[in-house]
């Protein structure tokens, strides 16, 4: 499934049956890949604390010193959207819905996260509670490259028997009514979602910045909804009764 790009094959963990019994060789295989990989061309430093910026980019010298040198390879995303797929899974029905966006809308996403979870009256999951199609949906992003972020959006269907078409037709709904809202409409939200990064320990909130949900900027929102609309997503069904 992950034929053509090299970044989903790229080792992550693994057990001594995958890894076999030459420890050796494995040691080598493994010393060879960080060589190859681990550089300064591939890699990205987040600093953060309560030193001035002159302390902290010194501390960042300091420590890129020890890094090798190195040149990132150019990287080919061979993903296209609007395709579907399923998939067997035992346990209970799920929709994916799945964008390839530019990167630079991440500082909508924790502001989007808290419009899916709303359950206020008219809201997506009101709606899909009220018509028995899905009892949770869960927003997840990862960036593929320094311009790529792969945006997921995931539903616990209610059952098997739920249309998938049905839910997606929602969702599109649900964002072209967010893109119509006037511009003070979500401000509730958005003081909510500020109040969560600073409720955040310092390195969680570390950890949002560099790669998951980034403080929020409130005039980022439209442009990640215009994004949305623009593009047919990505869908993959999964179910127990995915037969093949």
């Amino acid at each position: 499934l992950m034929a053509g790009d090299a970044r989903l094959t790229r080792l992550r963990i693994g057990n001594k049956r995958a890894f076999g019994e030459d420890p050796a060789r494995l040691r080598a295989a493994l010393t060879a890949f960080h060589e190859r990989h681990y550089h300064a061309g591939n890699l990205h430093l987040w600093l953060s604390g309560p030193q001035p910026l002159e302390t902290l980019e010194a501390l960042a010298c300091e420590a890129a010193a020890r890094i090798r040198p190195g040149v990132a390879a150019p990287l080919v995303i061979n993903a296209r959207t609007g395709a579907s797929g399923a998939l067997a899974q035992p346990g209970f029905a799920q929709l994916e819905l799945s964008f390839l966006l530019p990167a630079d809308v991440r500082p909508a996403l924790r502001l989007l996260e808290l419009c899916l979870h709303s359950e206020a009256p008219g809201g997506l999951m009101a709606a899909l509670r009220a018509q028995t199609l899905a009892d949770d949906a869960t927003l997840e992003a990862d960036t593929l490259d320094d311009d790529t972020l792969w945006l997921r959006f995931s539903f616990a269907l209610a059952s098997d028997a739920v249309n998938p078409a049905h839910v997606e037709a929602l969702v599109s709904q649900w964002i072209a009514a967010l893109a119509a809202l006037p511009e003070d409409a979500l401000s509730p939200l958005l003081r909510l979602a500020e109040e969560d990064v600073n409720a955040l320990a310092p390195m969680d909130a570390l950890r949002a910045r560099a790669f998951g949900l980034p403080p929020v900027e409130g005039n980022a929102l439209r442009p990640l909804l215009a994004a949305l609309l623009a593009q047919r997503p990505t869908r993959l069904w999964l179910s127990p009764e995915v037969h093949g």
